[in-house]
C-alpha cells in the first residue's frame, strides 16, 4: 500500500465521519424541535 492510498483512505473515513455526525445532529435537532413544538400545542389546547 502507498503512502498517497494510505491518505485518500484517511480522507474518505474522515468526510464520512463527518457527514454522519453532521446528519444525526440535524435529525436530533429536529427531533428536540418537534417535542417542543408538540409540547406548545398541548399547551395552546387546554
Amino acid at each position: 500500500m502507498e503512502k498517497s492510498e494510505l491518505y485518500i483512505l484517511i480522507a474518505v473515513f474522515f468526510f464520512l465521519t463527518i457527514a454522519l455526525v453532521w446528519m444525526g445532529a440535524r435529525m436530533w435537532n429536529d427531533m428536540r424541535k418537534r417535542q417542543q413544538n408538540q409540547g406548545q400545542q398541548r399547551k395552546k389546547s387546554h
